[in-house]
């Protein structure tokens, strides 16, 4: 039996694993009309519960349509690892000594929304 205090907390947050992401979003999509975006063709790994995203697709189909590459794994092929709350704390440390752009949710939310 699924734990209802678990079910709302999905429902408040997204916490995003590998299996949250279809094959739809691991690869380009069509080329985006506006190419200026700022995730246009950047590999985008994503850490933590995201608050600002009802649904469990919203920010994976936000990044996918201005041209991003999602990866499911968490390595150092990604340009851009999104954090949001509770990220995995060595990921977040693995990508500041390697240089890999950190961005927060709330700063990826001023992104899309330019």
């Amino acid at each position: 039996m699924a734990d209802p205090t678990t079910d709302n907390q999905q429902e408040e947050s997204l916490v995003f694993t590998s299996s949250d992401l279809s094959d739809k979003y691991l690869t380009p999509g069509k080329e985006p009309s506006d190419t200026s975006g700022y995730f246009y063709r950047k590999t985008v790994c994503l850490s933590g519960e995201f608050d600002s995203f009802p649904l469990s697709t919203e920010l994976l189909e936000d990044l996918w349509a201005q041209g991003a590459v999602i990866k499911g794994n968490k390595n150092n092929t990604c340009d851009v690892i999104i954090y949001g709350e509770s990220p995995d704390s060595e990921l977040i440390e693995k990508a500041e000594q390697q240089g890999i752009e950190l961005m927060s949710e709330s700063e990826v939310r001023d992104q899309l929304n330019r």
